[in-house]
């Protein structure tokens, strides 16, 4: 399955789109709200490890409560950012357009997704806050040495 196209913006107001995914070869997108504890609680960590990954692995954190023009929620969520050190150029604005497929797929929050460079999906997506999970799949998804031309896709 492929990451939608899509087009939102990073609560800075910048543009983002999927090219953002080319960036890397792997782009962890984790999905969070506002009011959902776990999601808040592990962001923090979310955010040291960031610091910490491969120079060709991104975090996006992909706020479902955060619609455009919803000028409230964006103050919340750049106050979460500051508070929790998440760099705020990689937090996005939800887009129903642009993420219809992962909406569908949702089932609590967080949820964590493992994309390629292509937008596809790498792994099974990981729900609830476990950032040691998202870290080991990590490890295992860089460690793959596969033959060129060789495509993984794990259906959702």
């Amino acid at each position: 399955r492929y990451f939608t196209t899509f087009t939102t913006q990073n609560i800075l107001g910048e543009t983002v789109t999927e090219a953002i995914l080319q960036e890397k070869d792997l782009t962890v997108v984790n999905i969070w709200t506002t009011w959902c504890n776990p999601c808040l609680n592990e962001m923090p960590a979310l955010a040291q490890w960031e610091k910490e990954l491969p120079e060709n692995v991104q975090i996006l954190y992909l706020c479902q409560n955060l619609k455009e023009g919803d000028e409230v929620t964006l103050k919340t969520v750049q106050t979460i950012a500051e508070k929790t050190g998440v760099d705020p150029a990689k937090v996005l604005v939800w887009t129903r357009e642009g993420f219809i497929e992962l909406e569908r797929r949702l089932t609590a929050y967080p949820t964590t997704l493992f994309v390629n460079r292509d937008g596809r999906f790498w792994e099974y997506p990981i729900v609830g806050a476990y950032v040691e999970g998202y870290q080991k799949t990590v490890e295992a998804l860089m460690s793959l040495a596969l033959p060129a031309g060789v495509e993984i896709e794990i259906k959702l």
